[in-house]
């Protein structure tokens, strides 16, 4: 492949030759450019700033860090929760960015995870100086040959996390260096154009915003609804002081394991495939995740099941995680198929006087309680002893239903916000695909928006 400088285009022929050796296939229209980034480049790339950690936390300049561009989706947005840095005049000027530059990770420990791009957004009342550290890469494109918005919508395509893999360096992480950004191509309507695909893509971007934003509402209002039912009931009661707190009057104080059978189960042998093969759902404490639980990640054999005396849990049950990294532990699934689970799982099955929904649910409530729990003296973990013992807010049968009723009609709207929300992401990564090869036509919408 011949060398092409920073400031020059291709031409047809170089563009087909490009093309022939990217793993990446272009059939743009014929108003369409193939171009290096290079190409679209105001400045040359520059790799960030790199200080000692004696300059950092003062001074008058503000630092975006890349954990920074880890945080936000496309768009990087100034605002003085960065970290201060001492800068000089030769390092402000080399690394200062300004509103509409692009900063790409240079380093990954995901190799999916390496160039990713996001746009910096600075707002015009902004008066310090940012730098951008040396984990990244700035690219400062040519107005008058692409618009920001457009190219960071690219670097989210397959086609471009095919090339950066195709180029970047492997190892404990991945990693890109200029050359190689500088060799990607890609596709480069005119900016009309541009400006109608990076519109359409924003529009739907919002769509799924918008629908997070209601999603995160929905989710708090349950939360908030769910701690005043569980200790103000729904008869407008007095409460009672308990040992566990406030409760409604009728309302009894009771140990889990006075209302429920528990127990747990075991791992059979990984040593073992033919264990692993079978049609038995064995449930692990990763799965167990505050859902229900319809089908099974992992299935285990009879011969398993006979041979470590499992139990088949049914449907109903409430799974405990009583061991787990991260937020794992103290977190709850009800069950609705028939199940075998390991001994990191409590396996509650209420009695008549208690409704298993209505038991997942306040369990779900009790998060961060339980996780409390776990941590007596050298105890880390919960186990079934402590699980036996929990106390717990108990009323009527009929009351239970009650409160379950109200609190399903809550998971219906999240249930129905996260589909819609996969749906909408779904169409993102269509459209997104579609749009940067041309096969879906911007022309009657570049006449409306530009």
């Amino acid at each position: 492949m011949s060398s092409y400088g920073a400031k020059e285009q291709l031409t047809t022929q170089e563009s087909a030759n490009l093309i022939l050796q990217t793993p990446v296939m272009f059939k743009q229209p014929s108003s369409w450019s193939v171009v290096r980034l290079d190409f679209c480049l105001k400045e040359n790339l520059r790799n960030g700033l790199y200080k000692p950690s004696e300059f950092l936390g003062k001074g008058q300049a503000k630092l975006i860090e890349i954990s920074t561009l880890y945080d936000c989706d496309r768009v990087l947005e100034v605002n003085s929760s960065l970290k201060s840095i001492v800068i000089t005049e030769d390092e402000e000027r080399r690394y200062r960015v300004q509103d509409n530059d692009v900063l790409i990770n240079r380093v990954s420990k995901r190799q999916e995870g390496v160039a990713q791009a996001r746009i910096v957004r600075i707002i015009s009342s902004w008066n310090q100086p940012v730098v951008f550290e040396s984990n990244m890469l700035r690219a400062r494109l040519d107005a008058e040959k692409i618009i920001p918005d457009f190219f960071s919508f690219y670097a989210s395509t397959t086609s471009y996390l095919i090339q950066v893999l195709s180029k970047a360096q492997k190892g404990n992480q991945t990693s890109i260096n200029q050359p190689a950004l500088n060799s990607i191509i890609l596709p480069l309507p005119p900016l009309p154009e541009q400006k109608t695909i990076a519109h359409t893509l924003r529009t739907i971007q919002k769509a799924k915003e918008t629908r997070q934003r209601e999603l995160e509402l929905e989710r708090e209002r349950k939360a908030a609804l769910m701690q005043y039912l569980f200790t103000h009931g729904t008869r407008n009661e007095t409460r009672k002081q308990t040992e566990i707190g406030k409760i409604p009057e009728s309302w009894e104080v009771v140990k889990l394991g006075e209302i429920c059978s528990i127990s747990t189960g075991t791992t059979p042998s990984t040593n073992k495939p033919e264990y692993y093969k079978g049609n038995i759902p064995f449930i692990k404490t990763a799965q167990i995740v505050n859902n229900k639980i319809y089908e099974s990640d992992t299935y285990i054999s009879e011969q398993a099941v006979l041979n470590y005396n499992l139990k088949i849990y049914p449907p109903k049950t409430v799974f405990m995680a009583m061991y787990g990294q991260g937020k794992t532990r103290g977190q709850v699934a009800l069950l609705e198929i028939g199940a075998a689970t390991t001994q990191n799982t409590a396996a509650i099955i209420p009695n008549y006087k208690i409704d298993s929904e209505f038991l997942w649910q306040y369990l779900m409530n009790q998060y961060e309680k339980l996780r409390e729990a776990a941590h007596q003296g050298q105890i880390s973990h919960l186990n079934l002893g402590l699980v036996k013992q929990y106390k717990i807010a108990l009323t009527s049968p009929e009351e239970q239903i009650y409160i379950t009723d109200i609190l399903k009609n809550c998971d219906r709207k999240i249930q129905a916000l996260e589909k819609e929300i996969a749906l909408t992401d779904e169409l993102f990564h269509a459209m997104l695909e579609q749009l940067m090869t041309g096969k879906i036509s911007t022309q009657s919408l570049t006449e409306t928006y530009v």
